[in-house]
């Protein structure tokens, strides 16, 4: 059975209203949704983890090392004394537990590179917490 322009436009014809009627239920479910769904912004800081070299020979050794690293690094990352620690050098009226919800901790496959990123309503605080991230993460690490 083959079909032909003319009855592909009378299917049309006779199905207008369920076309017209889905693509405006369509478009409104959309539409609210976009208006209820509160925007979420991303901030990421990335580290570079390495240990100090002695001799060359120590740098492959160091690097295996720094690599090992970097996974547990994550835990530290995304773990309540960090979260805490942010939470009082930027004041914020969010508990450390809520903080840990919002930080994801990322590590590059075979390499010493660590993502930490930052989800929040306000891209001015997930900047802020990010950076804030940056600067007492190694802290934290040298107290280790």
């Amino acid at each position: 059975m083959r079909m032909t322009v003319r009855r592909y436009a009378a299917a049309l014809r006779a199905r207008w209203l369920v076309i017209v009627a889905t693509t405006i239920v369509g478009t409104l479910i959309a539409v609210v949704f976009s208006l209820v769904t509160t925007p979420m912004y991303q901030s990421t800081t990335q580290f570079f983890v390495t240990t100090t070299a002695v001799s060359s020979s120590d740098v492959y050794q160091n690097n295996l090392a720094s690599q090992q690293r970097v996974v547990s690094y994550t835990e530290l990352l995304t773990g309540r004394e960090l979260a805490r620690r942010v939470v009082d050098q930027l004041g914020l009226p969010i508990s450390p537990d809520e903080l840990t919800d919002r930080i994801t901790a990322t590590a590059k496959p075979n390499s010493v590179l660590l993502d930490a990123s930052v989800v929040d309503s306000s891209p001015a605080q997930a900047r802020d917490i990010a950076n804030a991230i940056g600067e007492l993460f190694p802290t934290l690490v040298g107290e280790l």
